[in-house]
């Protein structure tokens, strides 16, 4: 039960950088950009869409392969996308005030 928590909560955060973070040096925007070069774009931009995918790697990573492994993966996903919608979009409210504040920092020198 603790790895399916903690899976969950991997791939929620994952997620969230692939859709809204700019990350360290640009590397969230850098992956966008790569994305839409092999026309995975639209993985970019749902942050439930990518959380399908993020936990399918996630479950291969840390579950045993099994017959149920796709209501593993499913619930996984499902999960990510429940505290997204209970967080209401945190990581996107937050991506939006850095970049604000950035852009005042920048316009104070």
């Amino acid at each position: 039960m603790a790895w399916f928590v903690i899976t969950t909560l991997a791939v929620w955060r994952a997620a969230g950088f692939v859709v809204y973070d700019e990350g360290l040096l640009q590397s969230g925007s850098r992956l966008r950009a790569a994305l839409d070069r092999l026309g995975l774009g639209g993985l970019s931009q749902c942050f439930h869409c990518a959380s399908v995918w993020i936990a399918l790697i996630g479950v291969l990573v840390v579950f045993e392969v099994s017959p149920g492994l796709v209501v593993v993966w499913w619930a996984i996903a499902g999960g990510a996308s429940a505290l997204e919608l209970m967080v209401g979009g945190v990581h996107r409210r937050f991506g939006q005030t850095a970049k604000a504040m950035t852009t005042q920092a920048r316009k104070k020198k």
